[in-house]
């Protein structure tokens, strides 16, 4: 409605100029602020072991093109040296993106899991929600 098309043209001075207030360039925010949402898609592969997980990152790198899934970002917490960061966890966090008919573009991503390890987040889901909320 018109209504809606003057509020937001009103409020995107606002959100520019708080966006820029950031201290640190990198973490400004984007107009539209949809730009800013990384991986709207998210789906977890669990594997066995360390092999495996190697065998499906090496997998989407070499294939995920060819099906509409390139990889663009690897985050691999198994070579992470920060262990107290993750709270001693570790998986591996494929950015991967999806370019679709009508120029629509979606980064997504694939976290890789070892089974063992996977296991156990599901038992300290809770511990973790906790931790996250008091941030």
């Amino acid at each position: 409605s018109d209504d809606a098309a003057s509020h937001t043209s009103r409020l995107a001075p606002d959100l520019e100029e708080a966006a820029s207030q950031t201290s640190e360039p990198t973490h400004r925010l984007q107009l539209p602020l949809a730009a800013n949402i990384l991986d709207p898609i998210r789906t977890t592969l669990v594997c066995d072991g360390a092999g495996e997980i190697m065998e499906v990152l090496q997998w989407l790198v070499e294939h995920g093109t060819a099906e509409g899934l390139a990889v663009v970002r690897v985050k691999n917490k198994f070579a992470d040296a920060c262990a107290d960061e993750h709270d001693g966890y570790r998986d591996m966090m494929v950015s991967v993106l999806y370019a679709g008919s009508y120029d629509l573009r979606i980064i997504g991503e694939i976290q890789i899991h070892d089974q063992r390890l996977h296991a156990l987040k599901l038992q300290m889901h809770k511990l973790y929600t906790v931790k996250r909320a008091a941030k």
